[in-house]
């Protein structure tokens, strides 16, 4: 059983999705598009619908059902994220910056944590070590 019964319904989830983009099989956008295989003519049929919806998959159509896929809205930033990454520009590039840019706050983020937990590690091989001095003391 499908997840989606066409691809109207399948606009309707997208537009409802945070970013406008959901991963959706092959299988689920088969059947939206109300295929009964995912050939290159049905894939380029289901391709269709979904533009006609406002839609694009990306990168396309899976050819195998298990296979996924984004679906997005034309125009959204994945959509535009996507045809930077495939079509370099300069326009392109100003999309790339900017997305490479946003991450960079969690990844700054992700290297203070790193620095923190070996702080930790470190000091707590220190305080068992000073332990393990202590405890030889005391048995004297």
């Amino acid at each position: 059983m499908s997840t989606y019964e066409s691809v109207k319904d399948l606009a309707g989830a997208v537009k409802s999705a945070q970013d406008a983009t959901l991963v959706c099989s092959g299988e689920d956008l088969r059947d939206a598009g109300g295929e009964s295989r995912l050939k290159a003519l049905a894939r380029e049929r289901i391709q269709e619908k979904l533009r006609a919806e406002g839609l694009i998959a990306l990168p396309d159509v899976p050819q195998f059902q298990g296979q996924s896929a984004y679906v997005t809205q034309i125009g959204s930033g994945v959509d535009r994220l996507s045809e930077a990454l495939s079509t370099p520009s300069e326009g392109g590039l100003q999309i790339l910056r900017s997305a490479a840019g946003d991450s960079q706050p969690v990844v700054d983020q992700q290297a203070a944590l790193r620095e923190a937990i070996t702080a930790i590690e470190e000091a707590g091989k220190a305080l068992a070590s000073v332990a393990n001095g202590s405890a030889g003391t005391d048995a004297g």
